[in-house]
C-alpha cells in the first residue's frame, strides 16, 4: 500500500501546473498552506482561536464557487475529475481531460482494478486529494483529513440510497467522464 501512496503523491506533486499552482506552492507543506483558503479556511477575524476548516463550503470542492456551500455545485468541479483522472489513468490522461483532448491509451490503474463506474470512494478520494501524505490530520494545516473523507463518503454514499437528485447529478457527470459506455446509466434520472 505504500508504494501506491507513493505513486499517488507523486502523480499528484509532481504535476502542479494540472491545479493552477506553482511548483513551490507544491513542493513542502508550508507552500501548500498558502493554498489554505482554497481547501476551505474560514477566518474569524475577532476570534482566532474559532476559524477553522470548513469540509463542505470548500472552493476546491464547487464547480463556479460563490462563496457559499452550493448543493447543485458541490463535488462538480473539473479539478476533481482531473485529480481522478491522475490518480487512476495517470498525468498525461489527466493533462487530456483538462486541456480537452484524447487521452492515450495505455494500462492504466482503471484497468488493473477492474473500474468500471464511479463509487461514492473514488469520488471522497479526490475531494481529499492535497492531503499527499494519506494522513489522519494535517500535520501543518490541522485539517482532520479522514474525518472529511468519512464526511464525503457518507453524503454520496446516503445520497445514492435516498435517490437525491444533487447526488445522482454528481455520479451522473463522472460517469459521463470517466465510464460513458455503461449500460447501467443513471443519468436519465
Amino acid at each position: 500500500m505504500n508504494i501506491e501512496h507513493s505513486t499517488i503523491a507523486n502523480r499528484l506533486q509532481g504535476h502542479p501546473n494540472l491545479f493552477d499552482c506553482s511548483s513551490s506552492e507544491f513542493s513542502t507543506s508550508n507552500g501548500r498552506l498558502a493554498l489554505h483558503d482554497r481547501v476551505g479556511w474560514k477566518e474569524d477575524a475577532e476570534h482566532s482561536e474559532q476559524s477553522h476548516y470548513d469540509a463542505s463550503n470548500v472552493p476546491l470542492l464547487h464547480k463556479d464557487y460563490d462563496g457559499k456551500f452550493d448543493l447543485e455545485k458541490f463535488m462538480l468541479i473539473p479539478m476533481l475529475l482531473v485529480v481522478h483522472a491522475a490518480i487512476t489513468k495517470g498525468p498525461a490522461s489527466a493533462w487530456a481531460l483538462k486541456n480537452k483532448t484524447a487521452p492515450p491509451k495505455a494500462q492504466s490503474v482503471t484497468n488493473l482494478w477492474c473500474l468500471k463506474k464511479t463509487t461514492p470512494g473514488m469520488i471522497a478520494s479526490s475531494a481529499i486529494w492535497v492531503n499527499d501524505m494519506f494522513l489522519p490530520v494535517g500535520s501543518t494545516t490541522g485539517i482532520e483529513w479522514w474525518l472529511d473523507f468519512d464526511f464525503y463518503l457518507q453524503y454520496l454514499s446516503e445520497g445514492l440510497q435516498k435517490w437525491k437528485p444533487s447526488v445522482l447529478k454528481i455520479f451522473c457527470v463522472w460517469d459521463k467522464v470517466f465510464y460513458p459506455n455503461d449500460e447501467l446509466d443513471m443519468c436519465w434520472v
